[in-house]
């Protein structure tokens, strides 16, 4: 086994926390995390030795290698910088995220239960009732791009239907099991990533960090869905590809209605400008659809394989 495919862990008060690929290791050692007498494991080497006695020695660069403390008489522990500060301050990106989340590899310390350390939370009915919040969402844009569809009066009776869906009272009325979902969708997102730390270790994104990333501008482009990835590839949720197609369709969320904005007249005034309106309308209404689609299969599946990952029947 190669090294750009090996998973490592490592010791951290007598648990396993992993896994971790070589380049997460480095940015644990370059945040004070790690060091060279951290005890690290790998199925390639098949036993618990301190990191400048394997191949990740070539992470230290030229460092000398110092005793370790005289006063414990074991490895030097890790500072207090977590691996979420470590590895969040280098704004990784999606695809640097470890892919090892579901290897089934011994890496246990003997005795030492993965659930040591951390509080495990039932997240079934959680999750059942955002898979319901998620289907009516998409049951409600459903319905509404049906209704421009299927208005009766042309061109003229489609666009009234569709500025009258458009007007600050249904807007209002829309919004509320909206907010409901994203309130639920975020509190269960917490909740499967303290899960998946508790049972795989800490990984490139915190329980926190899953949630608040999406109110920092920029790395919101992309650290939700690593957090997702982390998720679903942790507990074994099925291929990648379904997290990315909830990905996009989170982002066509966001820059479709953007984009419609921008190319539209503040008062429509022809039938070619009408006919513009709808169709951005149906737009909106097919990609919130599409998005409630992938999301409730991707909860789903996270929901069976979580509860099957800590046991919970």
């Amino acid at each position: 086994m190669s090294d750009a495919t090996t998973a490592w862990y490592y010791d951290h008060m007598g648990s396993s926390k992993g896994p971790f690929t070589p380049d997460e290791i480095r940015a644990l050692i370059r945040a004070d995390v790690l060091n060279e007498h951290t005890s690290v494991w790998s199925e390639l080497i098949g036993e618990w030795k301190p990191l400048f006695r394997t191949d990740l020695r070539s992470l230290l660069g030229e460092r000398t290698i110092q005793p370790p403390p005289l006063s414990s008489g074991s490895p030097a522990a890790p500072k207090t910088r977590s691996d979420e500060e470590a590895l969040a301050s280098l704004f990784d990106k999606p695809g640097s995220t470890s892919a090892l989340g579901t290897r089934e590899v011994p890496a246990q310390l003997p005795g030492v239960s993965p659930y040591a350390f951390a509080s495990v939370r039932d997240n079934k009915f959680l999750g059942k009732a955002l898979t319901w919040l998620v289907a009516l969402n998409g049951g409600i844009s459903a319905f509404e791009a049906l209704t421009i569809i299927k208005a009766s009066g042309g061109v003229s009776g489609k666009y009234q239907q569709a500025a009258f869906l458009d007007t600050q009272d249904v807007a209002a009325l829309v919004a509320i099991p909206f907010l409901i979902t994203i309130v639920v969708f975020l509190l269960w997102k917490y909740r499967s990533t303290s899960n998946l730390i508790a049972l795989r270790g800490p990984q490139s994104v915190s329980a926190a960090g899953a949630v608040y990333w999406y109110f920092i501008p920029v790395a919101w482009f992309w650290k939700p869905y690593q957090a997702m990835r982390n998720i679903a590839l942790g507990f074994g949720a099925g291929p990648v590809s379904a997290v990315q197609k909830w990905w996009a369709f989170t982002l066509a969320s966001v820059f479709v209605p953007l984009v419609a904005n921008a190319s539209l007249p503040d008062q429509v005034t022809t039938i070619e400008q009408a006919q513009r309106y709808i169709g951005w309308s149906i737009a909106i209404y097919g990609v919130e659809v599409a998005w409630c689609y992938f999301a409730a299969e991707l909860i789903k599946s996270v929901n069976a394989s979580q509860s099957r990952a800590l046991g919970q029947s």
